[in-house]
């Protein structure tokens, strides 16, 4: 019968150990052949395809890791003419998408756009990119927000002043509202709302829309430093951002469970001697599992306030567990992107 239960042992042992190195080279030639570049741009459709890639993988052991988001910052520079490109800004560079307008509305829609294209792109909140890792669901380490930056957008001055366009006139949420999507019979703004988009854009007056559509999600705005985003001289960045925590019970029952289990294998490999020794430095171990379960406890506690800091203008709900998905217009600068970003992947 031992014999019998050695041979199963090994067999299930065998198993695991195989399967997890099936799964890891998998994961390395999948990999591997994402890096490939078959000579196909990178554009809209290739992002989104590496966001859905990535969030079709299991949030375990930090696998969406091997994925890379194929995701290029677009440059654009708004001008009253074709010819003109921002060289100021962009410093001649020749990958830059000229956008000519000849009003303010014309700024609106083209800012409301790429709003709403930078959402979906990658994958309207729905997708989770960036999942905690098996330290953060166990309540240690540090939680930080993953941004991607869809575009940049560079104002020409003098070729704007030409055509009398003033940016302080610029009204995104207005056209957002009364302005219909392309192709589709519903406003930018309840598209996003229907969608419950949180989004934040500079360039705005200073206050926060809280419409609620029949499905009681908000699409809210709230700005500071109205003047300032109306700065014809700065550089607008459009940021998806995204931000996870685990909850207090979630990081405990994870906790539990993970020294449950290194107890079982213990338990398995040496059970007389396991057994003995739990009973006998009883008293010292619960010492030592309250000490660390106290310390994990405000640790998820110091992480959800370090995710309110990026998600208090957009959270609806419990602190708990703090987690949110944004689309955000900042100013283009180390300053502005480091308040709302801790890394950033895009290419």
């Amino acid at each position: 019968m031992k014999v019998f239960k050695d041979k199963v042992g090994e067999i299930s042992s065998s198993f695991i150990v195989g399967f997890i190195i099936t799964l890891a080279a998998g994961i390395i030639l999948l990999s591997i052949f994402y890096q490939i570049d078959f000579g196909s741009e990178i554009d809209d459709q290739t992002c989104h395809e590496s966001v859905i890639l990535r969030g079709s993988l299991p949030s375990i052991g930090e696998v969406q890791s091997f994925i890379p988001l194929k995701c290029k910052t677009e440059k654009f520079c708004i001008s009253g003419n074709k010819k003109d490109k921002c060289d100021e800004e962009y410093s001649g560079s020749k990958d830059v998408n000229v956008v000519k307008v000849n009003n303010d509305l014309d700024i609106s829609k083209f800012l409301s756009k790429e709003v709403v294209d930078c959402w979906v792109m990658l994958g309207e909140g729905k997708v989770s990119l960036y999942s905690p890792s098996i330290a953060k669901k166990l309540g240690a380490g540090t939680v930080s927000s993953s941004c991607v930056i869809c575009s940049r957008i560079a104002y020409d001055e003098s070729s704007l002043s030409e055509k009398n366009v003033k940016i302080e006139d610029v009204d995104v949420w207005r056209y957002m509202k009364s302005h219909k999507m392309p192709l589709k019979d519903v406003s930018y703004y309840d598209f996003l709302a229907e969608d419950g988009t949180k989004v934040s854009i500079k360039g705005v007056p200073d206050y926060k829309l809280q419409e609620s559509n029949k499905k009681g999600n908000n699409v809210e705005s709230k700005l500071g430093d109205y003047e300032d985003s109306k700065n014809i001289d700065d550089e607008l960045a459009v940021v998806f951002m995204q931000v996870s925590t685990v909850k207090h019970k979630e990081a405990f029952k994870n906790a539990v469970t993970g020294a449950g289990a290194l107890w079982g294998v213990s338990a398995y490999l040496a059970p007389v001697k396991t057994i003995v020794g739990t009973i006998k430095n009883a008293p010292v171990i619960a010492v030592i599992a309250g000490v660390l379960l106290g310390a994990q406890q405000l640790n998820v506690a110091r992480n959800n306030a370090i995710a309110y800091s990026y998600c208090s203008d957009v959270k609806i709900g419990s602190e708990d567990g703090m987690s949110c998905s944004t689309v955000r217009t900042v100013k283009y600068d180390v300053k502005a992107l480091s308040k709302i970003c801790g890394s950033i992947e895009s290419l």
